[in-house]
C-alpha cells in the first residue's frame, strides 16, 4: 500500500539505518490517518546537495535540516488505487549531526525527527504561522513521543 524509498549517501551509509526511517514515515503516515496508497522518498546526504537544492527550487543559497518537496501542494491529494508520489524528503547528515549534540540526543533521533518533519509537510502541515507551527508541533511531537 505504501512505497518508502529511503536511500542514503555512500558517506553516510554506515551511520544510518533505513530501515529505522522508514519505519517513522509510516508511523507518520499511520497518526496522521493517511489511509490511501502513497509513495514517499527519503534522501539523506551532505550540506553541499542540501544547499543546492534549496538555492534551485526555494531561491535561499544556503543549507538547511531537512527539505520537502510535496508533488501534490496546493491541490487535493487523491486517493485513487494508484500510487501517488507524495513527494521528496531531503536530510542533511551534517546538520543533522550539530543539532542532535545541541539537543544532547542520538543522531538517530534528530534524523527520525527530521524525517517526521519532513513527511508532515507532504501531507500538507505548515509551519510558517504560529498558529500552523503549533499544530504541526504538537503532531510531530505525538509521533516522535512514539519512537
Amino acid at each position: 500500500m505504501w512505497e518508502i524509498d529511503v536511500q542514503v549517501d555512500a558517506a553516510f551509509a554506515d551511520r544510518v539505518s533505513v530501515e529505522r526511517l522508514r519505519r517513522r514515515v509510516t508511523q507518520t503516515l499511520e497518526v496522521t490517518g493517511w489511509s490511501g496508497p502513497a509513495i514517499v522518498s527519503v534522501l539523506v546526504t551532505d550540506d553541499e546537495t542540501v544547499r543546492t537544492l534549496n538555492r534551485d527550487y526555494l531561491g535561499i543559497d544556503a543549507p538547511t535540516d531537512v527539505l520537502s518537496f510535496p508533488q501534490l501542494e496546493g491541490t487535493e491529494i487523491p486517493v485513487t488505487e494508484e500510487l501517488p508520489h507524495l513527494g521528496d524528503v531531503v536530510v542533511s547528515y551534517p546538520r543533522a549531526v550539530d543539532q542532535a549534540a545541541a539537543y544532547d540526543e542520538p543522531v538517530h533521533r534528530e534524523l527520525e525527527r527530521l524525517v517526521v518533519h519532513g513527511v508532515l509537510h507532504l501531507l500538507g502541515y505548515d509551519d510558517t504561522t504560529e498558529p500552523e507551527r503549533q499544530q504541526m508541533w504538537k503532531v510531530q511531537e505525538q509521533i516522535i513521543s512514539n519512537l
